[in-house]
């Protein structure tokens, strides 16, 4: 089979500052065209890069996808609301002792 990778950066529309961010940047999956030369028919295919398939990569990303978006938010919501709940119970016990003052 006969193999040829598409890329974005090598397309003449680009802009210069577009081909150097996509010569920069990092890519997992690439688009690949394969030709079988016996039946003469053309399938676009994804393929992993090196950096994709890096078993250090996939597990980062996991972890890190996680942490990110899952624990991160739960303990930032955790500790602010703790911190609001403390701050209103403090202010009504406050207010209550300036009303008792002003009872007596």
């Amino acid at each position: 089979m006969f193999c040829r990778v598409f890329s974005a950066a090598a397309e003449s529309d680009q802009s210069e500052l577009e081909q150097l961010l996509m010569s920069h940047m990092v890519t997992v999956v690439q688009i690949v065209e394969k030709t079988d030369p016996l039946t003469n028919t053309t399938k676009l295919q994804r393929q992993r890069t090196w950096f994709g398939s890096l078993s250090a990569y996939s597990i980062g990303y996991k972890y890190a996808n996680q942490t990110l978006f899952t624990f991160l938010p739960l303990i930032l919501l955790l500790v602010f609301n703790t911190l609001l709940v403390r701050q209103v119970t403090f202010n009504i016990q406050a207010r209550l002792q300036i009303q008792m003052l002003n009872d007596t």
